[in-house]
């Protein structure tokens, strides 16, 4: 585990995993900021559930950033394979940064950040990622730097499309090579399953259907998406497609 450090009030802070009792634990802390449309009994299952799932069980971990047994800070890194360029590695995206209200302001994100940092260099990871929904500048601080990013955002639509349908279980995505000196991260068939066992869990609590198709392919062309029941959209997880006109089908079938 990495060292422990002097935060300004001079008590020892550390970086290390939470136990099974300690992500308990932050669920009941974090359901106010995630738990949109679920009951607590819900979202708990969900966390639980999520956790016991093939792709986060060996690949998810829970850092606290903790003065003894008091957590100023937490978060989720999932493990990813990656590549830059010709060169295979792993890098780790970052999730469900949390501090508690009473304890933000005074850098305790931040520390959380940089000790990542320190320990998954040390572990010789080609990157770490995340989405933010706080703009760049909390993460720049340690030493993170932005890529732009856009959505497609598409209405429903209705009629017939040229497409097969790909049905459960999902395939792995081809891994396709990066530029030289490109990140690229490679999703497998199982982490793609997450994101499907995650849709039936809502479908279940909100008494919703979910979707009846995983995907769709052509001759060219493929895509896998998932039901984000919590926000009422369809995430088009993975797009494979040589250019936009082989890309058409395939978001209208999404449509």
């Amino acid at each position: 585990a990495p060292a422990a450090e002097e935060h300004p009030a001079g008590k020892p802070v550390k970086l290390r995993l939470a136990s099974d009792a300690e992500k308990r634990a932050r669920d009941v802390v974090t359901f106010p900021e995630w738990g949109t449309r679920l009951t607590v009994p819900q979202y708990l299952e969900r966390e639980v559930r999520l956790r016991e799932h093939a792709w986060t069980r060996d690949g998810m971990q829970t850092w606290l950033l903790a003065d003894g047994a008091d957590v100023l800070s937490s978060c989720e890194t999932f493990r990813n394979d990656s590549s830059v360029g010709a060169r295979d590695g792993v890098s780790h995206s970052i999730a469900s940064v949390y501090t508690e209200p009473d304890k933000r302001g005074r850098g305790h994100a931040t520390r959380l950040m940089d000790a990542l940092v320190d320990h998954f260099r040390a572990e010789g990871a080609q990157s770490l990622v995340l989405f933010s929904d706080v703009g760049p500048a909390p993460y720049a601080k340690s030493g993170y730097f932005p890529v732009d990013a856009w959505d497609w955002v598409l209405p429903p639509a209705d009629g017939p499309v040229a497409v097969e349908w790909i049905d459960a279980p999902i395939p792995a995505p081809p891994r396709v090579r990066a530029p030289e000196g490109t990140l690229r991260l490679h999703p497998s068939a199982v982490q793609l399953d997450w994101h499907h066992a995650r849709s039936r869990m809502y479908a279940r609590f909100l008494s919703l259907p979910t979707v009846q198709h995983w995907g769709a392919r052509t001759a060219h062309a493929t895509a896998w998406w998932t039901a984000q029941l919590k926000s009422d959209e369809l995430l088009v997880l993975w797009l494979d497609a040589p250019d936009a006109r082989a890309a058409e089908p395939l978001l209208r079938a999404a449509q």
